[in-house]
């Protein structure tokens, strides 16, 4: 018997994985299985939320889940008699988390974008003198 395999004997802990990303979900789930545990799946939060057999010894949820949010869900759990002693994990998933922080340069971007009333460029020769300039320095500036 191999050390990840459990006995016949043994009660397998549960572990219920939510997540809104099915490779992400998957893979998880696999992995545990593969170390002995048993896997329930959830694809948003009200699935973990509406879970009314036995909950598990472990869940781990995404923080941004669908539905109801990881930190929400545990904060429901948390009150509930029921699951108060279940342990609960929120995994951020970084690929949202760098959307996210796109969606919002994006936007910042565009608001710089949309308030540009002209541009100028200069070039400066190594002495920092300037030796060329486009049309946007003479409607900016005046230059000639």
């Amino acid at each position: 018997m191999n050390k990840q395999s459990l006995s016949s004997r043994e009660v397998k802990k549960k572990v219920m994985v939510a997540d809104d990303n099915p490779d992400i979900l998957d893979s998880t789930k696999i992995i545990l299985e593969e170390a002995g545990y048993e896997v329930e799946t959830a694809v948003d939060g009200q699935a973990v939320r509406r879970h009314h057999e036995e909950y598990p010894d472990l869940i781990l949820l995404d923080i941004w889940l669908a539905g109801m949010d990881g930190a929400d869900i545990c904060k429901y759990l948390k009150g509930q008699e029921t699951t108060k002693q279940t342990a609960s994990v929120s995994k951020k998933n970084h690929r949202k988390e760098r959307e996210k922080i796109k969606e919002e340069y994006e936007a910042r971007l565009r608001i710089i974008f949309e308030s540009i009333k002209g541009y100028a460029i200069f070039t400066f020769d190594t002495t920092g003198v300037i030796t060329s300039w486009n049309a946007g320095v003479k409607a900016l500036f005046g230059y000639a």
